[in-house]
């Protein structure tokens, strides 16, 4: 495809990696966040898989994406969240719900990263494959508001499955400067890739969604991911258990008509996670 790529000059000065949103111009735009016109409420300590990754710059720690609970020692993400990262500058949270209250009865707890797997297969120009493994420094202690969520099975079909997208985005993409605090969430539907391909030709974006991809929003737009959600899950509910099915990548703008949001298919990539965790 014949994608531009511009990386905005507010990527650079924050060092922030976001869900990256295609612009109009298809120019490669920097936004993102739930779309919070219309989001869902939730309660403290019921997506209890939720990591924030934050990253030292300039001696402050800045929420750079988000992360899911595999496991007692393993964080999945997307790739593109570690983009000229160093491991010492990492910072896992687990267990947090609003960044700016110190004061939770349920306490967030933080881990260092002991080491970084990004899938060999990812594509930095076009974020394909856009997921990677970090392993924590030391064993997580569960609790009822931090526990790993469950992997799909390789061959969970998902075409029209219900699906919930948890992050601390911003508001929506034309406000660059309202950036949550509190983890939002937002249940939005799994379309077809052949779908969301005549969609995206409709708009004029010239991208195919590959076979490791998926895509999620709402045929009339208004609930998606947005720009700060990047890496974080889409979930969906099976048999009373929580599935991990996607990893938030990109999309064209935050809620448009017909312009779902794109996430790393989880089932894809099950054989490459139990395999990097078990070495």
């Amino acid at each position: 495809m014949a994608l531009k790529i511009v990386l905005s000059v507010t990527l650079f000065m924050t060092v922030i990696v976001v869900k990256f949103v295609l612009s109009a111009e298809n120019d490669l735009d920097v936004s993102s966040a739930i779309d919070g016109s219309n989001f869902d409420g939730q309660k403290m300590g019921s997506n209890w898989f939720q990591a924030a990754i934050f990253r030292s710059t300039l001696g402050a720690n800045i929420l750079s994406c988000g992360g899911t609970l595999l496991t007692d020692r393993w964080i999945v993400t997307g790739a593109s969240c570690l983009w000229r990262s160093r491991i010492e500058d990492l910072t896992i949270r687990l267990g947090e719900f609003d960044l700016e209250n110190e004061e939770e009865p349920l306490k967030a707890e933080e881990y260092k990263v002991e080491k970084i797997e990004i899938n060999p297969e990812y594509e930095e120009i076009e974020f394909r494959n856009d997921i990677a493994l970090l392993k924590l420094d030391r064993i997580v202690k569960f609790d009822k508001h931090i526990i790993p969520v469950c992997l799909p099975s390789e061959d969970l079909s998902l075409v029209n499955r219900t699906a919930t997208v948890t992050g601390w985005g911003f508001i929506n993409e034309d406000s660059r400067n309202s950036r949550t605090t509190v983890l939002r969430q937002v249940d939005i539907e799994v379309f077809s890739n052949e779908r969301c391909n005549e969609w995206f030709s409709e708009v004029g974006l010239n991208r195919l969604i590959s076979e490791s991809e998926l895509c999620a929003g709402r045929v009339e737009g208004g609930r998606d991911a947005c720009t700060g959600d990047s890496g974080g899950p889409l979930t969906t509910l099976i048999n009373g258990r929580k599935i991990l099915i996607g990893i938030v990548t990109w999309g064209k703008g935050c809620g448009r008509r017909h312009s779902p949001g794109v996430y790393a298919k989880i089932n894809h990539f099950v054989p490459w996670i139990k395999n990097v965790m078990k070495n």
